[in-house]
């Protein structure tokens, strides 16, 4: 769980599904206003066990922006989620460009 400091009353969760979820706080309740898959946004489907292990979540970070959450993966890939829309970005930071730095 990732409280995001900065954006009032909003609280990120990851499961063990890989499912990220918004939720908000509003006068001490705590309601779920988004989901997000991380492969649900590709065209490729992912047929074989290894393939979809290289897209777990393994890390998450929030941006210094405060604009996305940078989702780490097994595969060594990172992602970027939209914090206003909830969306996947279509920029993705590739392992070998950051094993490159």
């Amino acid at each position: 769980m990732l409280v995001l400091s900065g954006l009032q009353g909003r609280v990120v969760s990851l499961c063990d599904d890989n499912s990220l979820h918004l939720w908000e706080v509003n006068e001490g309740l705590m309601e779920e206003v988004k989901t997000q898959a991380l492969e649900g946004n590709f065209t490729v489907l992912l047929s074989s066990l290894f393939d979809s292990r290289l897209k777990k979540i393994s890390a998450v970070c929030l941006e210094s922006a405060r604009q996305h959450l940078l989702l780490g993966t097994e595969g060594g890939n990172i992602y970027l989620l939209n914090l206003r829309t909830f969306e996947m970005s279509d920029t993705i930071i590739y392992q070998d460009v950051v094993m490159q730095k």
